[in-house]
């Protein structure tokens, strides 16, 4: 964690949300777990200039709407945002209905990391109308640096480019090759939307998000060179 808070701290964050996997029902003793080595990292985190919050990366199961409803303490950083994640090779039925169900509580859906998913790969439009649907988008960074493949790459620009990507994070797991990728992933999706487009992307939105604030108007991309999306589906 030490090692992560430095990379964080080289690369200019200062308030990290740890989400830890969730895969079901938020017990009391995962609970308690996870607040104790919150509370570690607290304090090492004062050494790095760095704020240090909680979350949780849900694996969405048709029951997480009614345990939100229940009071299931699994929102980032105590926010109206609830992070889900889902399958990397399927597209569970219950899915789509389950995304907005959490919606309609008056909640943010922030799905993680879709350029990964095999079946958004395969019909990336799938992404885009969840998107245009009120679902919001949570991009790797790595991915554009070509991280998780050419693919999830392709993928995170289209999704960039067609202005459906709401915030870009690191979800880096360790001192690894997630958090290294940061610098030159930045990069790229700043080339392909500009500074101010970027900033929005890592640090306005994110801070709307954590703060139950309304979003800011997306700052337009400039799409005059090509109307073409570039995309040849596998």
């Amino acid at each position: 964690s030490r090692e992560m808070m430095a990379l964080a701290q080289q690369l200019g964050y200062t308030r990290i949300i740890a989400t830890p996997h969730l895969d079901g029902v938020l017990s009391a003793h995962y609970e308690s777990k996870v607040k104790a080595a919150l509370a570690e990292v607290k304090i090492a985190a004062s050494a790095f200039d760095l704020e240090v919050d909680l979350g949780y990366e849900i694996m969405l199961t048709p029951d997480l709407p009614a345990r939100l409803v229940a009071g299931e303490r699994s929102r980032l950083a105590g926010s109206t945002t609830v992070l889900v994640e889902l399958p990397f090779t399927q597209w569970p039925l219950y899915a789509d209905q389950t995304l907005f169900d959490i919606q309609a509580l008056g909640l943010r859906t922030l799905l993680a990391h879709p350029e990964r998913y095999h079946v958004i790969q395969s019909d990336p439009d799938k992404a885009l109308e969840l998107a245009a649907r009120g679902i919001l988008i949570q991009v790797t960074i790595g991915s554009f640096a070509g991280l998780f493949g050419k693919p999830a790459q392709k993928l995170a620009e289209l999704l960039l480019k067609e202005g459906a990507a709401t915030v870009l994070a690191t979800d880096a797991h360790g001192a690894g090759r997630r958090y290294l990728s940061v610098e030159e992933g930045l990069r790229l999706a700043e080339a392909q939307v500009g500074a101010e487009r970027l900033r929005q992307l890592t640090v306005d939105n994110v801070k709307a998000l954590l703060e139950s604030q309304p979003l800011p108007n997306p700052i337009a991309i400039d799409r005059s060179e090509s109307n073409d999306r570039g995309w040849k589906r596998i």
